[in-house]
């Protein structure tokens, strides 16, 4: 996995039989996780905060990757709010993660 997330050189370390990710769920609150996550993000990608701690604003992702879709969910406030909605819908996402991975090995 290091030599996947070598660097904020983008997807320049990837190996060749691997894409940027399009999606990426961030709950990292290091100081240099935001930047290099965006780094790694394909072109037009999604970007959902989950983070509470050292989330950056719209503006600053804007600022930095104009392209990207940005989005934070508050995942306590939705456990507060609607626990069994969120399960499944979490439980969804999960699927969808796996299929996706599963079919990245093919």
């Amino acid at each position: 996995m290091s030599d996947i997330f070598h660097g904020i050189n983008g997807c320049l370390n990837f190996p060749m039989s691997m894409s940027c990710p399009s999606v990426i769920l961030n709950s990292l609150t290091h100081q240099d996780f935001v930047p290099r996550s965006l780094s790694l993000l394909d072109a037009a990608g999604r970007f959902v905060e989950l983070a509470k701690l050292q989330a950056w604003s719209a503006a600053q992702v804007a600022a930095f990757r104009a392209d990207v879709k940005y989005a934070v969910l508050l995942l306590d406030r939705r456990v507060a709010e609607a626990p069994s909605t969120l399960r499944n819908e979490m439980r969804s996402v999960a699927t969808l993660a796996s299929e996706m991975m599963s079919y990245g090995r093919r």
